[in-house]
């Protein structure tokens, strides 16, 4: 794993089961559950010209898949994560592309009024010109995502 580099994990680790799926060449497809926050998070790993799908947390929320354009990469990932009741969790989570799309805010707005009420928030992440993103770890329970790293290779 030549030029990697690890950013994270961001959320709050002890509460769920680790997961970490690195190694791969990249990503062609992301599917996220969310609601108020973010339920789950999934992506489609490329290694070698075989697929691979690696899908962590719970099933609540609404569903949302992201196919990516041919060549295109996930070179940014921006978000927050806190408490929502009792559960540590990312809050919100977007994407940006080498091919300029973005996608998100999946989970609460940022500036949506029940951050503060219900939820609160801990922190913020913004992983960027960091190369392609090539692998995730972090922690999940099978509700939430609790919290998250990213592998990008230059």
């Amino acid at each position: 794993m030549d030029g990697i580099l690890i950013k994270g994990p961001f959320g709050k680790s002890g509460q769920g089961n680790f997961f970490d799926y690195n190694g791969y060449d990249g990503v062609t497809e992301l599917f996220i559950r969310s609601g108020k926050v973010v339920d789950s998070i999934g992506f489609t790993f490329t290694n070698d010209g075989k697929y691979k799908f690696h899908k962590i947390g719970g099933e609540g929320g609404g569903s949302t898949t992201v196919k990516l354009q041919t060549g295109e990469k996930i070179t940014e990932v921006q978000g927050a994560y806190g408490s929502w009741f009792d559960s540590r969790v990312i809050i919100y989570i977007n994407f940006g592309t080498s091919k300029g799309r973005k996608f998100g805010p999946y989970g609460s707005d940022p500036n949506s009024k029940i951050i503060g009420s219900q939820m609160k928030i801990s922190g913020h992440f913004h992983v960027i010109n960091c190369g392609k993103l090539v692998g995730i770890f972090g922690e999940a329970t099978g509700y939430f995502v609790n919290s998250i790293g990213f592998y990008f290779q230059k």
